[in-house]
């Protein structure tokens, strides 16, 4: 008899989280949705990792297909997954977070009934020391439904994060999509052009993933050395958007991808604690970035209605004042932004 392929295939690239290892994946063994695969990617872990997967490669060997590969980071890690996935669907779940028993069937069926290319859900983050809980709530529930095309504001106002997200598996290999491998935010580069091709998006508002912050070995955690490459994965998604020929279609979309995550969303990590001089000159990449694709940005229509504070927008927008601005001790600098309401009514 010809083998069954599933409706959905759920990565897990797995590198030393052997901590955090049996939660994730009894999360996903726990799923109401019967008609799935877990695909887990074995990047040549060197802790306790592969003796678990083994574990349960025997415990459950037609639902859960364990890959082994040379070490080569998250997103080569994916695209192997990928590579081997059989799902109508795939999704992505980090080794060291968890999800929700009724995500993948609450996505699947939204999918299912709307024809949908991608479906998203919201996504908590949470500290695991604290308790702390950090909410992830990706686009309001009015703006999906629709096509890129059709609602522009899904490229801005969704996280690249593929990680609350399902996807046709035929978004990455009709279109030739991939993860870039050795690079930092391989999300970012990738995710845009999948919405740009989806015939569809829908949202399950309802919080589904559960993503772990502050963890020490996990694939993620080195990214505060890698802020720079936050260009790197922008030029490819351009690059892919130009080589659609839509990159003129979202320009002023894309511009405010951009400004958010190079410059807007970085006051609250990189410019609060990076070395002064690393931030210096990640400035001056900053500025001939958007200089070459995105002229007259400083004074443009984009950047004045992402921010509500004209101290905000000044600063953003001004070199020299933005270096001065992280130059200050971080204490000095949050005292500063609040004295001026830099942050008083957030982004619009």
């Amino acid at each position: 008899m010809p083998h069954h392929s599933p409706l959905l295939s759920i990565i897990v690239p797995v590198y030393n989280t052997s901590s955090y290892l049996r939660e994730c994946v009894d999360s996903l063994l726990a799923q109401s949705l019967d008609d799935l695969e877990i695909v887990a990617v074995d990047d040549g872990s060197t802790d306790d990792s592969p003796r678990i997967l083994a574990e349960y490669a025997t415990a459950y060997p037609g639902r859960f297909r364990l890959l082994t590969k040379a070490n080569g980071g998250l997103a080569d890690a994916r695209n192997h997954g990928i590579a081997a996935a059989t799902g109508e669907y795939v999704g992505f779940v980090d080794a060291d977070d968890y999800v929700s028993p009724k995500m993948f069937s609450l996505m699947c069926d939204r999918a299912s009934t709307t024809g949908a290319d991608i479906v998203v859900c919201k996504m908590m983050g949470f500290d695991p020391e604290s308790g702390a809980e950090f909410p992830y709530e990706e686009a309001p529930s009015e703006a999906f439904a629709a096509s890129l095309s059709e609602s522009p504001s899904l490229l801005v106002k969704n996280s690249p994060s593929v990680c609350n997200k399902i996807f046709r598996r035929k978004l990455f290999t009709e279109h030739d999509l991939h993860f870039p491998v050795g690079l930092a935010f391989e999300d970012l580069a990738t995710t845009y052009s999948l919405f740009a091709h989806a015939n569809r998006m829908e949202k399950v508002d309802e919080f589904l993933y559960f993503y772990r912050r502050a963890r020490g070995g996990s694939i993620m955690s080195t990214f505060g050395a890698h802020y720079e490459e936050l260009m790197c994965a922008l030029e490819i998604a351009y690059e892919r958007f130009s080589a659609d020929e839509v990159f003129d279609r979202y320009r002023d979309q894309l511009e405010a991808v951009a400004l958010e995550h190079l410059i807007l969303g970085r006051y609250a990590d990189f410019f609060l604690h990076a070395p002064a001089a690393v931030k210096s000159a990640y400035i001056d990449r900053v500025f001939k970035h958007l200089d070459r694709h995105f002229p007259e940005w400083e004074g443009g229509p984009v950047l004045r209605s992402m921010c509500t504070s004209w101290w905000l927008r000044i600063i953003s927008a001004h070199r020299l004042l933005l270096k001065l601005y992280t130059a200050l001790p971080a204490r000095v600098a949050l005292s500063l932004s609040w004295r001026l309401r830099m942050f008083a009514n957030g982004r619009a």
